[in-house]
């Protein structure tokens, strides 16, 4: 986390920046906060890219068993809370991945900067059509979107245009070990495993509705919409319930 702290520099009210969540240090703020955070660490730049993780009661249950995930979340830039029960435990905002993204694009030097969709496998294209489209303001710089295939060197591909903001749904944990390892030979500036929300962005998915999302139940509802996925739904709450009562 240390390379990108001399960077924070919006006002938290007070607020420690990071909390640990189960071995896991969570940023606080809002996304005002860490909007201006990233922008900060674009425009000064690092020797190599910083990392920005989401986390949710899979991705935590997840590290908490897989010590490579742990490992790259520990020594990420910044960590967000992308889970209610997350947010609770640290006491910060929910950030979820596609608000993140659609706010990006909105911002006055984020929505400037260069912007590259890596994963999504089919969707990368229309999730970056909506995240602009949504946002209301035309691209500074269309959104480049790399042909991907599961395989080859991905890393390639995410280096075939200059980018300054690489946004990276390959899932969890498999992206945040990608950007965990890759990171020295990354040519952006900031790299952001956003998980699910190209899905959401292109329509494949279909978020839960708000009141679902205020009380925690947007599992239950990725349930109803991918009913293969109840395991490592069903698990992911399961496996948060101990770590809290342990």
């Amino acid at each position: 986390m240390l390379s990108a702290l001399k960077f924070k520099t919006s006002d938290r009210s007070g607020w420690p920046e990071i909390t640990s969540v189960f071995g896991i240090p969570i940023d606080r703020g809002t996304l005002t906060d860490i909007l201006k955070d990233i922008a900060d660490i674009a425009q000064y730049g690092l020797r190599v890219p910083a990392t920005v993780c989401l986390m949710n009661a899979f991705s935590v249950v997840e590290a908490n068993r897989n010590p490579a995930h742990m490992t790259a979340l520990r020594e990420s830039d910044i960590c967000l809370a992308d889970g209610l029960g997350v947010a609770w435990l640290a006491r910060t905002p929910k950030i979820a991945g596609a608000d993140l993204m659609l706010a990006a694009a909105r911002h006055p030097e984020l929505g400037k900067m260069r912007h590259v969709l890596l994963g999504g496998f089919g969707v990368a294209y229309r999730a970056a059509l909506r995240q602009w489209a949504e946002a209301g303001v035309p691209p500074y710089c269309k959104p480049f979107i790399p042909e991907v295939t599961l395989d080859g060197d991905i890393v390639v591909w995410a280096n075939e245009t200059p980018c300054d903001i690489l946004w990276v749904a390959l899932g969890c944990p498999r992206q945040e070990l990608w950007m965990h390892a890759n990171r020295d030979r990354l040519k952006a500036k900031v790299v952001i495993g956003v998980g699910a929300a190209f899905d959401f962005l292109a329509g494949r998915i279909r978020r839960a509705p708000r009141w679902m999302q205020g009380i925690g139940l947007e599992w239950l509802w990725r349930i109803v919409q991918e009913p293969s996925r109840w395991r490592r739904q069903v698990g992911a709450a399961a496996g948060f319930l101990r770590l809290l009562l342990r």
